[in-house]
């Protein structure tokens, strides 16, 4: 469960990434609706993989 979290705050955070080099004036559109929810996804994941990580569970 702690590694599907993470990989998929990874593999969202990667994307984020992969998106911010692109020309951000031709996608406004693509950065609103896909950037931001990725960004705050991988954030999430990683949040939750953290604090199960402390509380130990894992």
């Amino acid at each position: 469960m702690i590694e599907i979290l993470i990989t998929i705050g990874t593999v969202l955070g990667v994307f984020y990434i992969l998106t911010n080099w692109l020309d951000v004036k031709e996608y406004p559109r693509l950065v609103l609706w896909v950037v931001r929810p990725c960004l705050v996804c991988s954030a999430l994941c990683l949040n939750v993989a953290i604090v199960l990580m402390v509380l130990g569970y894992y």
